[in-house]
């Protein structure tokens, strides 16, 4: 288990992470910008982008960033209106390659399958303004052997 708090403007920052099985708890506040989010699955050349727009009251899921295509016919951006307030609650569980994400106790939930290449495996965390995150990263172990 891995805790801790970030204070994130402009430059973003990095949530350590060694695992593709994990579950990870995030809580925005303080939010002082109108987009922000996080990239999972984050290596140089790839990344699965959870956004948050205030302005347009929307958060989106963009999975177009992965080298190893899957599902083009079915387009690879899905969005949701959702209210933002100063808090968001994001808790992730990431198996290999997919994703669920619940916000704010599943008011809005995405899932999500990709590809990625063995070192896509970075947590970051993007923001136009200001916002603080505290967060919690449970690295999972394997259920069943294959």
């Amino acid at each position: 288990m891995n805790t801790g708090e970030l204070t994130i403007s402009e430059t973003g920052g990095e949530i350590g992470n060694h695992s593709d099985q994990y579950e990870l708890d995030l809580n925005f506040n303080r939010i002082q910008s109108n987009k922000f989010g996080i990239e999972l699955f984050a290596s140089e050349t790839e990344g699965l982008v959870l956004e948050f727009d205030r302005e347009q009251q929307i958060v989106s899921l963009n999975r177009e960033n992965f080298e190893a295509e899957f599902g083009r016919e079915y387009g690879y951006v899905r969005s949701a209106e959702f209210r933002m307030e100063d808090f968001v609650k994001v808790q992730v569980f990431v198996d290999h390659s997919i994703a669920e994400i619940f916000i704010n106790d599943g008011e809005v939930v995405f899932t999500a399958r990709v590809f990625p290449k063995a070192v896509s495996k970075g947590i970051r965390i993007f923001s136009e303004g200001n916002l603080s995150c505290s967060y919690t990263l449970y690295e999972l172990a394997q259920g069943i052997p294959i």
